[in-house]
């Protein structure tokens, strides 16, 4: 993980403009963690079960949520959550860099079709 990106800490304010859904990452908790080098907030939420998340400020000065639901059937996958009017792309490929992952890593991005 590149030494400019700040963990949020929990509870910090998501900013103006509500959030938007920007992609489904095939990381495991271990690995963001490892990556991020702290450890992942956790909770239940009512009706989703488990949760592990965290926010994260990027270079840009973007801000990301990446949140898992672990008792979600299927792979263990992070949601990447962006401010509603940011740039989503961007913001994603510039998460992904921070991160040390490529494009494989990305299992859904926003405006891609349902099949």
């Amino acid at each position: 993980m590149q030494s400019s990106i700040e963990v949020l800490p929990f509870g910090t304010p998501w900013p103006r403009g509500g959030y938007a859904e920007a992609a489904l990452l095939a990381i495991s908790e271990v690995e963001l963690e490892e990556r991020i080098s702290t450890s992942l907030v956790r909770g239940t939420e009512e009706g989703l079960g488990a949760w592990a998340a965290i926010g994260l400020r990027l270079p840009s000065g973007a801000v990301v949520e990446l949140v898992n639901y672990p008792e979600r059937p299927g792979e263990s996958a992070f949601i990447v959550r962006t401010v509603a009017t940011a740039l989503q792309d961007s913001v994603l490929n510039e998460l992904l860099s921070c991160l040390g992952l490529d494009q494989p890593s990305v299992i859904w991005r926003a405006g891609d079709a349902v099949a």
